[in-house]
């Protein structure tokens, strides 16, 4: 089935209901405008979470009020975001203290334990509570740096990130 070219300026049909709605006239300027199509694509890359300019202008075109409300949302969700990173870090910061009394408070009860006993007679059990209070103090503590220099990223790298 050979399809010719429709001639420069006759009328096409009505598309029908099953039709795309993207549909373009035929191109007039004879057979080799017909065969001949010219593909452009364009890519736009932006940072960050609001549109760029030219999104806001055709939004502004749908709305008036579209690019105010766009940046009041905007403005919302970043103070909602900065509240709720506070909240977090001192929620840490809380609980980070609440821990160090606990840890204190262990501490001094086995210590007290540790020391009646020895003062009672009990000079191994004493020695033996005292020497684990005592431990587990130390291993808490190289336990928790060991945990922290875990998360920090090599020197190295920190150098080079600096400089590049």
């Amino acid at each position: 089935m050979d399809e010719e070219p429709a001639a420069a300026g006759a009328a096409t049909a009505a598309p029908s209901r099953n039709t795309p709605v993207a549909t373009r006239s035929l191109p007039t300027g004879g057979d080799l405008a017909f065969y001949r199509e010219r593909l452009v694509l364009a890519t736009e890359e932006r940072e960050g979470p609001l549109p760029s300019g030219r999104e806001l202008r055709r939004y502004r075109e749908a709305d008036p009020s579209a690019p105010r409300i766009i940046l009041e949302e905007f403005r919302a969700e970043s103070r909602h975001r900065r509240h709720m990173e506070r909240e977090i870090v001192a929620g840490e910061n809380r609980r980070a203290d609440r821990g160090q009394v606990f840890a204190l408070v262990i501490i001094l009860v086995g210590l007290t334990i540790s020391a009646l006993l020895i003062q009672g007679g009990h000079d191994v059990a004493g020695g033996f509570i005292g020497g684990l209070d005592l431990l587990g103090v130390a291993a808490l503590f190289l336990t928790r740096a060991a945990a922290l220099r875990e998360n920090e990223p090599p020197k190295n790298q920190e150098r080079r990130q600096s400089a590049g």
